[in-house]
């Protein structure tokens, strides 16, 4: 695993490394948090810091939706974080102004396309899923044909670029049910904008 690899370069040996008892294929494994090694973050972490926005309210003279964001005290798991923090809501690609299918979304010639605010950030394929296409009349394919540079587009408050789109991370956080399959977050280049959303895993 290449989290491993890392530890043992930084510190020339394997004592640090938090994942042992990988398999061959790599779908079992064990992790010690009593180590200090690089490891992939929980679907919590990555979450937290794909939907942070700062201590300071968003203004409600940008784009950004300001009625849908939420204070640590209202965000749903929050007792653990400390109040004044803010929050991007669930269904906005990572540093997006708006929802991922908002109608309301204007192109530059002030027409509605629901796809700016996810174009600004996230590298992905098709605007909706087909299955959705009936809900949404701007339902078309982007024709994105591989991923981009990294950095190729907006970050997010905590300098964080490609959290939506681009390429799925994964997380230490296996799916429910599974014993071998860890969640995949963020969406990539080859599906829809609506797994962009930052509380949609894979």
């Amino acid at each position: 695993m290449v989290c491993n690899r890392l530890t043992e370069m930084r510190d020339q040996g394997t004592s640090n490394q938090v994942y042992t008892g990988i398999d061959t294929d790599w779908t079992s494994f064990a992790e010690d948090p009593t180590k200090n090694g690089y490891r992939l973050p929980s679907a919590e972490e990555w979450e937290y810091s794909a939907r942070y926005l700062g201590t300071t309210a968003p203004s409600t003279g940008g784009n950004l939706d300001t009625d849908r964001v939420f204070e640590a005290e209202n965000y749903s798991g929050a007792e653990a974080l400390t109040a004044g923090y803010y929050w991007m809501p669930g269904d906005y690609a990572s540093a997006a102004y708006t929802y991922w299918n908002d109608l309301d979304d204007l192109d530059s010639n002030g027409v509605p396309d629901n796809k700016d605010a996810s174009d600004l950030v996230a590298v992905y394929n098709k605007y909706v899923n087909d299955f959705d296409a009936s809900m949404n009349p701007m339902f078309g394919v982007k024709g994105t044909t591989d991923t981009s540079p990294v950095k190729s587009l907006n970050g997010n408050a905590l300098g964080l670029y490609d959290m939506s789109g681009n390429a799925g991370q994964w997380s230490s956080t296996q799916s429910e049910g599974e014993s071998t399959f860890s969640h995949v977050l963020g969406g990539d280049w080859f599906n829809t904008c609506y797994t962009l959303q930052v509380g949609y895993v894979e």
